[in-house]
């Protein structure tokens, strides 16, 4: 069996809007090199480009109709649920790796919380809710951490519970970055692997607050370029058979404006709001008050306390919005989905089987003539069909209706608690005093250089690509389940020869958990994380 090695270096959010300049002021020196002497280009993202479904897709190299996430939470019944690596439906490439026997090291890669019990070793992303032993695996990583750098941390760089204070975020910034590196190029040295994958956080999170502040380009070069001292310290340490991937799960840009979409449903006649009683008064005003007033340790203690009863009133206050009877679409989620309130599909649905279509057509006949109101201008792109983007068995779980805005620089939130304005240009979240300034865009940051990688290759790629061609780089033949293909084009004349046994299908479910199930207590700590970013409500 060929014993060929990949190591992937995620840097999320990651953008040649940055690096390039980036690049010609001298900064990026080991990237440059990188793709000087291999393959690089964009890589399209998932749409929406969001964090949990992009991850998940590049693990799986599968749509998410398939694995099943498509964003940070769903909503089931009475609830609002968030996703985690319990969810996946499909098995990623360190699945496939442990069913050969081969081991992997991943490490902080997005919605791997709980761990799977693979081949090797699994630090699971900024979703897991505590740094206790068990979040951990094997649990013996953690002492071994432990003893080497006396803590752990995750990359929690979210400005949540904030003072405006840009100095000090920017040293926490970069200490996280100096201690992911540190700790991950530990477990590069001193633990097995053919497949070695760490991924970068805390751009991401750099970017959502100093897009469009003063100075703030420079901030973000910074964090950049500290990553790419990190990643040359990875390359001093890996041999020159071993392939390097370098990769974001989606790019970044300027917010432009906030559109409240479910303010436009109810102009366009499609959703009608409920007369607000008292419940629906005081939590929105409370939960507001109390995340600006309360310090974090405290905010914390009394969620985790208060987690069930929580998130029970904030699923009765986001139907209690709603006048059911009269409402054929609502929104949820932060980049554009829209739901058509269809008899059978929810509890109190409306629009009849032979009435769908119509009014899916109708939705986005409307969307497609919103415009502007600055530039006058479309803001719509396209809208999907559930359909058109997603195929599987998963693929009932997403919207109806996928709203693609133009370039992705306009951004969503339901806005129901706002007044009636549709357009808004600033965007501040509750729990924090920074501001939100810059988000996603679909073009992420694809690198490959090693030995069997064609130098100085220009080329696009899809996210869903990079998992069958990465298992091709180790040996293995990708099965007929994944959507993506093999980037045949990058390999040089001496492809490496694969096995023939095909990776497996679909997971059964639960089949990725390694933990207990997901309390609610541990759920509220990373809500509470994901609302500072503005990725929840």
């Amino acid at each position: 069996m060929s014993q060929n090695k990949v190591l992937v270096f995620g840097i999320d959010g990651a953008t040649f809007d940055i690096i390039r300049p980036a690049i010609e002021r001298g900064k990026m020196t080991n990237l440059k090199k990188l793709m000087d002497a291999g393959a690089s280009g964009p890589l399209q993202s998932t749409i929406h480009p969001i964090t949990p479904m992009a991850w998940t897709s590049f693990a799986t190299g599968t749509n998410a109709g398939k694995h099943g996430i498509f964003d940070f939470a769903r909503i089931d019944n009475d609830r609002i649920l968030l996703n985690n690596g319990c969810d996946r439906r499909m098995p990623a490439i360190w699945t496939h790796l442990t069913e050969q026997q081969r081991p992997s090291v991943v490490v902080n890669v997005p919605f791997t919380y709980p761990p799977e019990q693979i081949n090797g070793v699994m630090v699971p992303g900024f979703e897991a809710p505590y740094v206790t032993r068990d979040v951990f695996h094997p649990e013996s990583v953690y002492d071994d951490l432990l003893k080497e750098f006396g803590h752990y941390e995750f990359d929690w760089t979210f400005p949540i519970g904030r003072k405006l204070d840009v100095a000090g975020y920017r040293e926490q910034c970069r200490k996280t970055i100096d201690h992911r590196g540190e700790t991950s190029l530990h477990l590069l040295k001193n633990y097995p692997w053919d497949f070695f994958m760490v991924v970068f956080s805390t751009p991401d999170h750099v970017q959502h607050v100093f897009w469009k502040m003063e100075d703030g380009h420079a901030a973000i070069e910074d964090i950049y370029d500290q990553c790419d001292q990190w990643l040359g310290r990875y390359l001093e340490a890996i041999d020159d058979d071993t392939t390097v991937v370098i990769m974001s799960d989606h790019g970044f840009g300027a917010i432009e404006k906030i559109v409240y979409l479910d303010n436009w449903l109810e102009q366009e006649g499609f959703l009608k709001r409920a007369q607000p009683g008292m419940k629906q008064k005081v939590i929105p005003a409370l939960k507001r008050t109390l995340q600006r007033i309360l310090p974090t340790s405290l905010r914390k203690r009394i969620s985790g306390r208060l987690a069930g009863l929580k998130g029970r009133l904030e699923a009765q206050q986001f139907g209690g919005t709603l006048d059911w009877a009269n409402t054929k679409a609502f929104s949820y989620g932060m980049y554009g989905n829209i739901y058509i309130n269809a008899k059978g599909a929810w509890p109190h649905g409306i629009v009849e089987p032979d009435q769908y279509d119509a009014v899916c057509q109708q939705v986005i006949d409307r969307l497609m003539e919103l415009k502007d109101p600055d530039t006058g201008q479309p803001v719509v792109d396209k809208v999907h069909r559930r359909q058109d983007l997603y195929s599987g068995e998963q693929a009932g779980q997403a919207p109806d209706l996928v709203v693609q805005w133009k370039d992705y620089a306009y951004y969503t939130k339901r806005g129901l608690d706002t007044g009636t304005d549709i357009f808004a240009d600033d965007l501040m979240i509750d729990a924090s005093e920074f501001p939100h300034t810059g988000t996603h865009r679909l073009d992420g940051v694809f690198v490959a250089k090693g030995p069997n990688i064609r130098p100085g290759m220009d080329l696009s790629a899809r996210i869903i690509d990079l998992a069958p061609t990465i298992l091709k780089l180790l040996g293995i033949h990708p099965g007929a389940q994944m959507d993506g293909r093999v980037l045949d084009e990058i390999f040089a004349s001496d492809v490496p020869e694969t096995t023939s046994t095909e990776t497996s299908g679909p997971l059964a479910t639960g089949a990725v958990k390694q933990a207990g199930a997901i309390s609610e207590e541990e759920e509220e700590a990373v809500r509470e994380r994901l609302r500072s970013l503005g990725y929840i409500e």
